[in-house]
């Protein structure tokens, strides 16, 4: 109880600032304010956690003057400073209260910091944290030091390993294994730090480390259904010691070594559609489109989305006719889903594109008609408009339109016709190319590809968002 103490109350830093930081700072927090609303909460942990979002944080960037992250008149909170916020405002009532972090994601880019209200016989409280089920690794910031490995005067050490007062709580958070992997001649000394790494920003980023033993390594503590690859530093440079290897349910490691038995594969995408962003196209399931050949005459059905196999690219089509009005309209069971579209663009039989002359927005939302037409016919699919009724297109005169091609909302992570793509396998070496090709349509094929490698496409063109895959089944499965 007494290390609990010392570890989780007493501290008078909440990082690495200077000693005079919290003397010289004004958070605008009133303990006795936090202990009213406590009270007033009748000790629920949750009462106040909303009171520290709706009352405190949204003055708080003005008062932090952490050395990090720079403040700047752009700033726009993140992780960090909330956690660490949430963290002062808990000292100060004399709770327990520590910052749990993933530094890399395994499946996903960047990391995540997050506040974990510690009771002594209690489960934890976790305070804006998610997505930890899937973690690779995830660190406590602490008091009490903790061993580190010690620079040989050439060798980089990632700053994640500079830091003594970090401690691994990977097993509070995921399943966790014990792994040990065998090392290649040559490639590591008997006794050598090795770094456990994820994939991320486009690059292997190390998130454990742990000394080499009789060509071989073992990390403890390894969250299961990740894909990991061993490395060493020789300068800065970073030097794989095996394959990469995914730790399955069991803790047993399958090892992604390419075979000398090749196949075909199909490509559609570069990173994985988050569920969040397949909302996007379920909100599209049922829209309609109505045609008027005069105001205020009769409707006329002419379409209806109900396949999303195709989304988020929506190509209409029609008998053609005479319109001098087109309306689009939401489904009308579900009213309170907004329609999400980022582009439309009308056609007549000739395969002619044909611009329309005005937008009538009918919307409870919003009348901002100029806008909405230059976000929907901008030619960029990343700028985008929702809306929860009516889009009326009128044109010059009666014209013949017979398909209306509409893009839904979506990341630009799909195979764009044009762009320039790379394929990579992962080999001995590193990231070996397999060709490079120019997208003529919304997919690629390659072919003589290795059997039971790890994949990377990239978009030589545009974008950032990539993420490594594996080809299994005739399907793609991102990592």
């Amino acid at each position: 109880m007494r290390s609990f103490f010392f570890t989780h109350i007493l501290p008078y830093r909440i990082a690495n600032e200077p000693l005079e930081f919290l003397m010289n700072t004004d958070f605008g927090i009133d303990p006795g304010q936090l202990h009213a609303q406590l009270k007033n909460s009748h000790g629920s942990l949750l009462g106040l956690h909303r009171f520290y979002f709706s009352e405190l944080l949204p003055s708080f960037p003005n008062r932090l003057n952490l050395p990090y992250p720079v403040q700047s008149e752009s700033y726009v909170m993140d992780c960090l400073p909330h956690a660490l916020f949430m963290q002062i405002g808990y000292r100060l009532l004399g709770i327990p209260c520590t910052i749990d972090f993933t530094p890399f994601w395994s499946r996903a880019d960047n990391g995540h910091h997050w506040n974990s209200v510690i009771n002594y016989h209690t489960p934890e409280e976790r305070i804006n944290e998610n997505n930890t089920a899937q973690s690779a690794k995830v660190y406590r910031n602490s008091f009490t030091p903790n061993p580190i490995p010690a620079f040989n005067g050439y060798d980089f050490i990632p700053p994640l390993f500079r830091d003594p007062f970090v401690r691994d709580v990977t097993e509070k958070y995921c399943r966790v294994a014990d792994i040990t992997i065998g090392l290649g001649k040559n490639k590591a000394h008997a006794s050598q730090d090795i770094y456990l790494c994820v994939f991320n920003k486009r690059e292997w980023q190390p998130i454990a480390c742990s000394r080499s033993r009789k060509k071989s390594v073992t990390f403890k503590n390894v969250g299961i259904g990740n894909i990991y690859l061993p490395i060493i530093y020789e300068g800065i440079h970073k030097i794989p010691v095996s394959y990469p290897f995914e730790v399955l349910e069991n803790g047993e490691l399958r090892i992604l070594e390419p075979s000398p038995e090749v196949q075909s594969l199909t490509l559609t995408r570069k990173y994985p559609v988050s569920s969040f962003k397949m909302k996007w196209d379920r909100n599209m399931s049922g829209v309609q489109l109505w045609g008027y050949q005069m105001q205020g005459g009769p409707g006329i059905f002419l379409a209806e989305i109900d396949d999303l196999n195709e989304a988020p690219f929506f190509d209409l089509d029609f008998m053609a006719g005479q319109w001098k009005y087109l309306k689009i309209s939401a489904n009308p069971d579900y009213p309170y889903k907004p329609i999400n579209i980022a582009e439309i663009s009308f056609w007549n039989s000739e395969n002619q594109e044909i611009d329309f002359k005005q937008l009538i927005l009918l919307d409870k939302q919003t009348t901002r008609s100029e806008e909405v037409r230059e976000k929907i016919s901008d030619k960029n699919v990343l700028s985008y408009f929702d809306f929860y009724d009516h889009l009326i297109f009128t044109f010059e005169e009666n014209r013949t339109i017979q398909k209306i091609k509409l893009i839904s909302r979506n990341d630009d992570n799909y195979i764009t016709p044009g762009d320039d793509y790379e394929l990579l396998y992962f080999s001995p070496e590193g990231w070996v190319s397999l060709e490079f090709k120019k997208a003529t349509e919304r997919k690629l094929e390659f072919d003589q590809v290795p059997v039971n490698a790890l994949f990377w496409l990239r978009n030589i063109s545009k974008g950032r968002e990539e993420r490594i895959f594996t080809y299994e089944s005739g399907s793609v499965v991102f990592w």
